[in-house]
């Protein structure tokens, strides 16, 4: 008697590039990922590095039958995957950032639930890709007067520029909450040397750093580097009543009224090589001297 030993259909090859690696490696690092999307991402980071349907089911739980799923799934869009990653990011470097928008749009629309039955979807990747564009840019280049955009702002000014018939703010709202997209939001951040002229200014923090790097061979032979830091508006609080110190059942109390004594300035001058520090200054304002 023969036994003849029966194997599935073969697993569809998955091939990621280095960037869609990254973006399936966001989605699962990502803490407000559906977890459905998590499991998905893992599912194909796992087909990539040439697992079975089977060693993948039973990593994550889950059947053969699910893995084979998205398997093929992946491999049925990659090819438009690949060809929306090239136009995002030409040889010339410069990346188009609303074919980028598109590129991670596409690759979470690929792990994402088929539309169910009922009324088909209204809108296009494509669409959506170029709503996104809108919001990652200032709402005054669109000719719009207001300094953060809103889903209505959104809405209107994809129907003003004709990518949409018409789009709801909650359609809107959703799709800037799947991209993690918060136009709303704002951080302060600081413009510095470095954004004028960044070829000087690495120049001169190389030269910086080789000094610091050499410090303690310059005190070895008498030369001392300083390094000059200062601490500035320093309040001067003078308590208005004594420290009580702590008893039984009770804990410290101070006073939390004070009298103000204006600010003062910190000038810490901090010998490289040993630490120590050299001639500290504490004035009412910094000067030059």
């Amino acid at each position: 008697m023969t036994i003849s030993k029966v194997t599935g259909p073969n697993p569809a090859k998955i091939k990621l590039s280095k960037r869609q690696r990254e973006e399936l490696e966001n989605i699962v690092g990502r803490r407000n990922s559906f977890q459905g999307l998590v499991t998905r991402a893992k599912i194909i980071l796992l087909a990539d590095e040439g697992k079975s349907n089977a060693f993948i089911a039973k990593k994550l739980g889950l059947n053969d039958d699910t893995v084979r799923l998205w398997r093929k799934r992946w491999s049925t869009s990659e090819e438009k995957i690949a060809r929306i990653e090239s136009d995002a990011f030409p040889e010339n470097g410069e990346i188009d950032k609303c074919c980028y928008k598109q590129f991670v749009f596409e690759i979470s629309a690929t792990i994402k639930d088929a539309p169910r039955s009922g009324a088909p979807m209204t809108f296009s990747a494509e669409e959506f890709a170029a709503i996104i564009a809108i919001s990652c840019q200032q709402p005054t280049e669109c000719g719009r007067e207001v300094s953060h955009w809103t889903g209505r702002e959104l809405a209107d000014e994809a129907k003003k520029q004709g990518i949409v018939e018409s789009i709801s703010i909650s359609t809107v709202g959703r799709l800037l909450r799947n991209n993690t997209i918060q136009p709303h939001l704002s951080r302060y951040w600081e413009y510095n040397e470095r954004d004028k002229d960044p070829e000087a200014f690495d120049k001169k923090i190389l030269e910086v750093s080789g000094l610091y790097k050499s410090a303690s061979e310059l005190h070895e032979h008498g030369t001392t580097v300083v390094s000059i830091d200062e601490k500035t508006g320093m309040q001067a609080l003078e308590p208005n009543g004594p420290i009580k110190p702590c008893k039984p059942d009770q804990v410290e109390k101070r006073e939390f009224e004070y009298t103000r004594h204006g600010t003062q300035v910190l000038t810490a001058n901090f010998e490289v090589a040993t630490g120590k520090v050299i001639s500290p200054t504490i004035e009412d304002t910094r000067k030059e001297r």
